[in-house]
């Protein structure tokens, strides 16, 4: 009798699955104009397919001088987003004093998003060394057009990272 239970949820669940519209990736909203409603929660949007996107500034110098060395901009459809993680990786050589925060604002203003922090960990060009967020940036809805890589320590020899920024679009 429970295996038979088991089989027709299945078999329901399945049916239901294929009856459902097409994901919109354009979202303007929930329900009928935007991103379809989850069956049976009215205040829930099915969220559409990338709604997570890297954004990445390839090759940022960090071993010559000290202020903004990049800037990574938000695509011109995210205008509220959430940031998940900002991740270090493909660096030339193995990194020795650098450190580096994102802001906001060009030059550490605007609100920090990763505090100054060392890459020493960022051993190779396939090490992903994820940053810790600062404060309460994890939870902090933001709007900024850019986010700068600013340099607080320069590496002891050259040396170049890519620098990806994971975000979630509530636009």
């Amino acid at each position: 009798m429970r295996l038979l239970s088991i089989v027709a949820f299945l078999f329901w669940s399945c049916a239901a699955l294929a009856q459902m519209p097409a994901v919109n990736t354009t979202p303007t909203g929930c329900g009928t104009t935007g991103w379809p409603l989850v069956a049976g929660s009215p205040m829930q949007c099915a969220l559409p397919l990338g709604s997570q996107s890297i954004i990445q500034a390839k090759a940022v110098v960090l071993g010559s001088g000290t202020g903004d060395k990049a800037t990574i901009s938000v695509p011109t459809t995210i205008t509220r987003y959430q940031i998940i993680g900002i991740s270090t990786t493909n660096c030339s050589v193995t990194p020795i004093l650098a450190a580096f925060g994102v802001w906001t604002g060009a030059g550490g203003t605007g609100t920090s998003v990763v505090a100054a922090t060392t890459i020493t960990g960022a051993t190779g060009t396939t090490v992903i060394l994820n940053s810790t967020l600062a404060g309460s940036v994890a939870t902090t809805m933001l709007t900024a057009a850019s986010l700068f890589v600013n340099v607080t320590v320069a590496n002891a020899a050259a040396l170049t990272c890519d620098i990806g920024v994971k975000i979630q679009d509530w636009s």
